[in-house]
This record gives C-alpha cells, structure tokens and sequence, in this order.
C-alpha cells in the first residue's frame, strides 16, 4: 500500500485573520499555546524565560520564570544586591524552584484537561449539528454510538414517567 505523502506536520500559510472575534479567539488560545511551550522549556532545560506579549489592544501578557521582572531585569542590567547570608539565598531559591515546577504542573494539568474538553466540544457539536433544529427524541439513531443510544433510551424512560404522572394528575383533577 502507498504510503500517504501528507501525513505529518505540514507547514501552513499565516494569513491575518479579519474577522475581529476569530482573532481575538485565535489570540487567546496561541498565547496558552506559548505559554505552555514556555513552561515545557523552563522544566527540560532549568532555563529563565521572559514573555511580554501585546494584545491588538495593547493590553501586555507576561511570563516568566523565576517572573518576568527578574528576567527583564537581568536583561537590562539591573540587578539586585548581593546576598549577605548565601545559604539562605539558596534554600530560598531551592523553594522558589520547587514552587514554580508545582505551578507548571497544575498549568500542564490543566492545559492537558483543557485540550480534553476542546475535543469533547468538538464530538458534540459534530453529534449536535446534524439534529441542530429537530427535537432530541426525532434525532437521527444512525450516527449514534451505543453510550449515546443507552442515554437516549433512559431521557425516552424519564419523559415516559414524567408524561404518566402529568396523565393521573389531570385525571385526578376531572373526575
């Protein structure tokens, strides 16, 4: 069988995106994405890393370990005053660290439960599309898989009870 030529990273043309909120959107979500880059490098490599970012609307997003401030800083060759007591500098810093890979680790987390999400979103939608302006009883059971049929079976079920309780109680009411 061929091998497929396509598969694989592919590199794609960057075109501006014009419309305002699409933009706004792929904003967000690139900015997570550095993020995350960032704080994968900081682990790997015990690197120091400064991020300042402006939005269209020249709102600034930083980020940096140990902190921005103390990268752009160094960068700029303001430095802070040495140290009189070094082995408390470094149990500081030996703290600071382990603090900081505690932060990278919960921002991992929930980036990676993030991405979860997204994906779900997208299977729902994908489901929802389809039957967007009918009834959920009238959706279409070619499509569904068996934990969505089980589902629509128990809904079927409770609007089944739901309708035979509504049923005595009107005719409790006309006797």
């Amino acid at each position: 069988m061929p091998r497929n030529s396509n598969i694989g990273r592919r590199r794609s043309t960057l075109t501006r995106i014009e419309i305002k909120d699409d933009r706004l959107i792929t904003f967000s979500k690139r900015r997570s994405g550095i993020y995350k880059k960032a704080s994968e490098l900081i682990a790997l490599c015990d690197a120091e890393i400064g991020i300042l970012i402006f939005s269209e609307s020249n709102k600034p997003y930083t980020y940096g370990a140990p902190d921005f401030e103390t990268v752009a800083n160094c960068y700029l060759g303001y430095h802070n005053p040495p140290s009189t007591n070094p082995t408390i500098d470094n149990i500081v810093q030996a703290f600071k660290k382990e603090k900081l890979q505690e932060m990278y680790d919960v921002i991992n987390d929930l980036s990676s439960h993030l991405d979860f999400l997204i994906k779900e979103e997208e299977q729902i939608t994908k489901i929802v599309a389809p039957i967007k302006d009918q009834f959920w009883w009238e959706a279409p059971l070619d499509n569904m898989n068996q934990q969505e049929m089980d589902h629509l079976v128990e809904l079927m079920e409770k609007l089944n009870v739901k309708a035979n309780e509504k049923g005595e109680e009107i005719a409790s009411m006309n006797p």
